[in-house]
């Protein structure tokens, strides 16, 4: 998508025409005049940002003051253009442009609502937007330092590098624990083709929170060869559960043992179910349901997207046998096991 709404931005670029002479006053400008101010004299600013350049030029050429002479310009020029500022219409256009069609096979007939933007096109609706219209750049930001890098994906980081175009940005993150299973690099030195100037990537391959035995097994839950435990082993073995009448059992172990407990489910249902049921047998328990609440670290029911950025002693994996987790989302299994420093409990693995 980035390369259809690159392309198409240009198609509207060569594309783009006046329909008729400016006439102000007794001035008149020619629509070959108004041509050339808008694709040849400021070609290097974007298409719409042309608009106000092109109004002070005019003002200056004529010896007129800037204010209400400008914005009379400003809206003579957009009149006479064959694309109107609509960016919810172009936006909408985009879909029946000759660019998505070739890569899509067919035009789609798509509307955009005017008050609410799909989550799934908010980023290109803003891309679009501000290679027509610039993006809201900030000198003042000097560092921009970017964690969980591994979930955002190629387009927020080049929104992101034309926002802050005066900044140095440090980006952190580990591709192993992409909780999304649709989006997923390979590495992140994919991002040297957007930050190229002075970029560096540095791979870390120790981990300061779990244990050896522990590390050993997530390691195998995605096949890595290279990270490796700081922690001695404290020889507890990762332990497997098939039945879940031990569940009460093994959380008063851990709580007994260790100050801080997690049981960790695959979603929000699961964990709203699990805890209703808990919290019946155990005191002190909580429920994480988004990621800006407070709660309780003791003892702590959370769905695994909301457990990342988190660690706890203990850990119980807990997914019901018919939705344990599926092959493409060994990565979330993985955050979930990672989350433990040193006792982890797998109530259903991988399928």
């Amino acid at each position: 998508m980035i390369g259809i709404i690159e392309s198409y931005v240009k198609s509207l670029e060569n594309n783009l025409k006046f329909i008729d002479n400016l006439f102000y006053g007794d001035i008149e400008i020619s629509k070959e005049y108004l041509t050339f101010l808008m694709k040849e004299r400021f070609c290097k600013l974007p298409l719409f940002c042309r608009i106000e350049k092109m109004s002070e030029h005019l003002c200056d050429k004529f010896g007129l003051s800037y204010g209400k002479n400008k914005k009379s310009f400003n809206k003579k020029i957009k009149d006479l253009l064959n694309i109107k500022m609509d960016f919810i219409k172009i936006y909408s256009d985009l879909f029946l442009s000759e660019e998505f069609s070739k890569s899509y096979g067919s035009n789609i007939v798509y509307k955009l609502n005017k008050k609410i933007i799909n989550y799934e096109d908010a980023l290109c609706f803003i891309y679009m937007k501000g290679l027509l219209n610039d993006f809201p750049y900030s000198n003042l930001i000097k560092q921009v330092v970017i964690d969980e890098a591994q979930d955002y994906n190629e387009l927020q980081y080049i929104i992101l590098s034309k926002i802050f175009i005066q900044a140095s940005f440090t980006i952190l993150g580990d591709v192993n624990q992409t909780i999304n299973p649709y989006q997923k690099y390979d590495s992140l030195e994919v991002l040297e083709s957007i930050f190229r100037d002075g970029f560096k990537y540095v791979e870390l391959t120790k981990t300061y929170r779990s244990s050896s035995e522990i590390i050993e097994y997530t390691n195998n839950i995605l096949n890595l060869k290279f990270v490796s435990a700081i922690r001695k082993p404290n020889n507890v073995p990762v332990k497997f559960r098939n039945n879940a009448k031990d569940l009460v059992k093994d959380i008063n172990y851990l709580k007994n043992k260790y100050s801080s407990v997690a049981i960790i489910t695959k979603n929000k249902q699961e964990s709203l179910n699990l805890y209703n049921y808990l919290k019946g047998k155990l005191k002190d328990i909580s429920l994480i349901e988004d990621s800006e609440a407070k709660f309780n670290k003791n003892l702590v029911v959370v769905p695994s997207y909301l457990s990342k950025g988190l660690e706890f002693d203990a850990v119980i994996s807990y997914a019901p046998l018919e939705n344990g987790y599926d092959k493409n989302e060994k990565c979330l299994f993985y955050v979930v096991c990672t989350r433990c420093q040193h006792e982890l409990i797998i109530y259903s693995a991988l399928k």
